[in-house]
């Protein structure tokens, strides 16, 4: 994934339609030290990689992004919700990329990110990190996986939303049909 130093922009991108409409444009020095212009890009970005299934450009633009604001302190309250998208899109990539241990630390770091700002948005992202613990644990050790998912099915956080309670309930009947278990799978 080429860096983009060429241009003094401090994330890479993939797109080269995209590449050269920023040649062009006349705000190149503004808009690397731009918060806000980094936000939206990355949301363009990823989801251009998304659309592609180019999940080693998703995995190395994600982590590039995250090491960008980090280093530049712009993971704050206002931007918290960046940094756990970032982060899951990460994890995902791994994942994608068969990187299943690494997946598991990002998941890890995904919810340090979490637990910041009081929990703000752990509701909301909490699916997402058990997600990555599934889809990671299914495929490296399908017993951790499925212990994982009964102990949530119990949850009440996971019982209080039907899309979660649902996702526990495929996923263990899934999981318990790999093991060929049909009466639980059923």
């Amino acid at each position: 994934f080429p860096s983009h130093d060429t241009m003094g922009a401090d994330l890479p991108y993939a797109d080269e339609h995209l590449e050269q409409l920023l040649k062009r444009t006349s705000f190149e020095n503004e808009w690397k030290n731009s918060r806000v212009f980094q936000v939206k890009f990355f949301d363009a970005i990823s989801q251009i990689l998304l659309q592609q299934h180019d999940y080693n450009k998703l995995e190395t633009f994600a982590q590039e992004a995250i090491q960008l604001f980090k280093k530049k302190k712009w993971f704050d309250k206002s931007h918290h919700e960046i940094a756990l998208k970032m982060h899951t899109y990460w994890v995902n990539a791994l994942f994608k990329n068969g990187r299943y241990t690494q997946s598991l630390k990002a998941a890890e770091a995904l919810k340090n990110e979490m637990e910041k700002f009081d929990r703000m948005l752990e509701d909301k992202y909490l699916i997402f990190y058990y997600n990555a613990l599934i889809i990671n644990y299914s495929v490296i050790d399908p017993v951790k996986a499925i212990s994982l998912l009964e102990k949530l099915k119990d949850e009440k956080k996971i019982q209080a939303e039907s899309f979660y309670f649902h996702f526990v309930l495929i996923n263990l009947a899934i999981l318990y049909y790999r093991d060929k278990n049909f009466e639980k799978s059923i």
